[in-house]
């Protein structure tokens, strides 16, 4: 449980530091349109906050194959898409 925790953890830091560093050079670059990006700043990581929280709590419910399968079927998803020009 503690592990779990430990990773949710992780994950809004990592989350928190990538919005820094992405917004603060964004910022930087478009001084005059910060105040368009606070909004969606805020939004996102709140999200990841709900995210991670919520994922602690879901995790406990799915085994690790069910995970595998998923990103694995999404992965191949997503590439079938891009090979066909999709996205």
């Amino acid at each position: 449980d503690a592990f779990v925790a430990t990773g949710a953890v992780s994950a809004v830091i990592v989350d928190a530091v990538r919005l820094l560093v992405y917004g603060s050079g964004f910022l930087v670059a478009h001084l005059s349109a910060s105040r368009e990006v606070v909004a969606p700043v805020l939004v996102g990581t709140l999200c990841a906050f709900i995210g991670a929280f919520a994922g602690k709590r879901l995790l406990k419910k799915v085994t690790l194959r069910a995970v595998q399968l998923t990103v694995a079927t999404a992965m191949l998803l997503i590439g079938a898409a891009l090979i066909a020009g999709l996205i």
